[in-house]
């Protein structure tokens, strides 16, 4: 069975010259193909639904909260509902207001979701277990705008006689991060598309220049960098050529990465971290073969100078549908996994351990079973403690979806039954589960319920390491039926 949105971190074969891309590919654009949000009679329904001022119990609170998009937007007219109390809707700057809740609650936004691609006509995004009484959250919805574009352009000099010299760019504002690699095949030029906050009118542009080993096409010498503050205006378009000034050290690094796992595929890379941020320029890949021809073992020649480090990334896939094989005796029929974790080297460290994280596994119910009542169904998986879990849950026809934040590694379907929503009588239902950790990363459901959890959602997007240190998971968990096989 083909599920068109599912992504995979799963590693590629090592591209040509010409396919040489500005990223590493193992995570595909998030939240595009992007359905109806909500329809007028639902709204309407939810304006009916919502309740005047009534004296709260003991215990309970009014809970205040803001819907926003992830260009940081507030989100007028959307209906919230938290389960056992009446639906209500954002006003014009997205605020909301829920009486006499009690805590730890569940919070549905309709029309919403986070990172599947699988989101269906009716999208619900569901915060479970919050216990701050001023969420702010975040979410895609159809047709989202507030973001503002700019493209920057300009030459990188010294130029260099061959394609054997590369050229990497990258820049930051704000949240948003944009960058590429730029080869000497046609020109030194470079060009970069950033789309960011409204409020964003300050940008760091970054370049740097190596050349690489002709037949691993991995760097072996570092040349300049430059950096340059710049000022976003109303232009849509900005020209800034770069002057390699600075002097990049190269560093021998050796990396090891500890622990076993059943991957059937594997990789690794370096990426250039710049003042903090992790820029998505890749300066040398190990892959596939070559990977476990290394043994766990991996050397690289990496750039450092004041503000600049390397950040190793390795990725794996796992799953029957790359390769036989069970995780701590569970089985990978119909399961599709794929695992990046990411560490930042300290300033002039010449070796790295990287540690693989537990693997996310799902136990039950299994791939291909039948579920009378899926409501009554409890969910459950392996993987690391303390992530933040997004599972997801939708029709093959893509009618339904319905997206669950959580910290705990097992969980039963919300009762959507107050927005005229039951799990009965459908057909074929896939699950799917993210999941991300590390430093930097949410801790709680309620720190996704803030302003911080942007920053992942947006990067992630981007497909680059997130943090200093960190991981990313992304998993097809398999197939689910309703009812009785053979029904109608």
């Amino acid at each position: 069975m083909e599920h068109k949105g599912k992504k995979s971190l799963q590693p590629e074969a090592y591209d040509t010259d010409e396919q040489d891309k500005a990223g590493l590919q193992f995570l595909e654009a998030y939240m595009v193909n992007k359905k109806a949000v909500f329809t007028g009679m639902v709204a309407f329904l939810a304006l009916l639904f919502a309740g005047c001022g009534a004296p709260q119990e003991s215990g309970t609170a009014t809970i205040e909260g803001t819907v926003v998009n992830t260009c940081g937007v507030p989100q007028p007219y959307v209906i919230v509902f938290i389960t056992g109390h009446e639906p209500v809707i954002t006003d014009s700057q997205g605020h909301f207001a829920v009486e006499g809740v009690s805590a730890p609650y569940d919070l549905v936004i309709n029309g919403a979701h986070l990172y599947s691609e699988d989101y269906g006509r009716t999208a619900l995004l569901v915060y479970q277990g919050l216990t701050r009484t001023d969420p702010l959250l975040t979410a895609a919805f159809y047709g989202e705008e507030g973001c503002v574009t700019h493209r920057v352009s300009g030459a990188i000099t010294p130029e260099q006689a061959s394609s054997d010299y590369r050229n990497g760019a990258g820049i930051v504002a704000g949240k948003a991060m944009a960058a590429g690699e730029f080869s000497y095949d046609a020109s030194p030029s470079y060009s970069l598309e950033l789309s960011h906050d409204p409020g964003d009118t300050q940008a760091s542009l970054f370049a740097m220049q190596w050349r690489r080993d002709t037949s691993s096409r991995d760097a072996v010498e570092y040349l300049g960098y430059a950096r340059k503050q710049i000022t976003l205006g109303e232009d849509e378009s900005l020209s800034e050529d770069l002057v390699l000034e600075g002097e990049l050290e190269s560093l021998p690094v050796q990396v090891t990465l500890a622990g076993e796992a059943p991957f059937t595929s594997m990789s690794i890379s370096q990426f250039v971290s710049v003042d903090g941020e992790n820029l998505g320029i890749i300066t040398a890949e190990i892959r596939d073969s070559d990977a476990a021809a290394a043994g766990g073992v991996y050397n690289f020649v990496a750039p450092q100078a004041e503000g600049i480090a390397p950040l190793m990334a390795a990725r794996g896939g796992y799953g029957d549908g790359l390769g036989p094989g069970s995780v701590g005796g569970a089985s990978l029929a119909g399961v599709e996994g794929g695992v990046l974790f990411w560490q930042r080297l300290e300033p002039g460290a010449t070796s790295l351990e990287m540690a693989i994280p537990e693997l996310v596994v799902p136990i039950t119910p299994l791939n291909g079973a039948w579920l009378a009542d899926p409501s009554s169904t409890r969910f459950a998986w392996s993987g690391p403690e303390g992530a933040i879990y997004d599972v997801f849950f939708g029709l093959e026809d893509a009618y339904l979806s319905v997206e669950v934040i959580t910290t705990s590694r097992s969980l039963t379907l919300p009762d959507l039954s107050e927005l005229g929503i039951s799990y009965d009588r459908e057909d074929v239902l896939f699950w799917e589960i993210y999941a991300m950790g590390g430093e930097g990363a949410p801790a709680s459901v309620d720190e996704v319920a803030g302003d911080s959890v942007r920053t992942f959602i947006v990067d992630s997007r981007q497909g680059v390491p997130l943090t200093s240190q960190g991981y990313y998971f992304s998993v097809y968990a398999g197939d689910f039926g309703v009812g009785s096989p053979g029904e109608d």
